[in-house]
């Protein structure tokens, strides 16, 4: 198997790069799913919720 290190590096820096950038963001309740889908929004700036039942609650206390 031939590996390039240039790439192995360039995904390094990049996954680097994405930890720092989330450091300084504020997760939304996506943060503790386990689907990667949804884990790729956890650090979006809109406030997402999970669909379960605090969810719910907090939309029928909201109306």
């Amino acid at each position: 198997m031939n590996i390039n290190k240039k790439s192995i590096n360039k995904n390094n820096k990049n996954n680097n790069s994405n930890n720092k950038i989330n450091e300084n963001r504020k997760p939304n309740d996506l943060i503790n799913e386990t689907s990667p889908y949804l884990l790729q929004h956890a650090y979006n700036p809109v406030n997402w919720h999970p669909w379960n039942e605090k969810s719910f609650s907090l939309a029928k206390k909201r109306k």
